[in-house]
């Protein structure tokens, strides 16, 4: 296993939207996307206040070159940054996501997408981006974490029950059922 002094993570900027965009793209289980979602999604990463925007972003690192993503923010901003993502969505897709379950609201602090490359995973990244992503939230005040997890991602479910988070429910988002978990701070 990797040692914990060689992980590095930050908070990421502007130049890390194509990096953002593909982990994104990758944490909703897409394996090979097409050059227009890629170019979509690099599109709303380099934006401010949408939900996938490099703003809510932090990178982790391993010997300077990036590994992993985690997308968080805090829910009272999902619904306008929502309609604003789903707008370009449309726009330069054609998907209409407007019926889709909220998957977050005010009150919590959401996990959207982690996503590590396969050549880092089981070396305690998304370990490291989870842990200070929550150290984080608890910072400034955040006491209700939650995220979605696909119900087949067992390393993803271990490793969540293992920082404390408990499965509260369903939500059927971008055409799937996921797990809602939540942890307490």
């Amino acid at each position: 296993m990797q040692t914990q002094e060689k992980i590095r993570i930050r908070r990421a900027d502007v130049a890390d939207a194509p990096f953002v965009a593909l982990r994104v793209i990758s944490a909703l289980g897409v394996e090979n996307p097409d050059d227009k979602i890629v170019e979509c999604m690099t599109a709303i990463s380099a934006m401010d206040e949408v939900l996938y925007s490099w703003r809510n972003a932090w990178i982790a690192e391993c010997g300077g070159v990036a590994a992993g993503m985690l997308l968080a923010y805090d829910g009272a901003n999902y619904a306008l940054w929502r309609q604003r993502t789903f707008d370009v969505l449309k726009d330069m897709m054609g998907y209409d996501l407007t019926g889709m379950q909220d998957e977050t609201c005010a009150g919590e602090f959401y996990l959207d997408s982690l996503s590590v490359l396969p050549a880092f995973r089981r070396k305690g990244v998304a370990r490291q981006l989870l842990e200070k992503v929550l150290g984080m939230a608890s910072a400034q005040g955040h006491s209700l974490i939650t995220l979605a997890v696909a119900p087949d991602n067992t390393p993803a479910f271990v490793l969540y029950r293992s920082l404390g988070f408990e499965k509260k429910g369903m939500l059927h988002i971008f055409d799937y059922d996921y797990e809602k978990m939540e942890k307490l701070l």
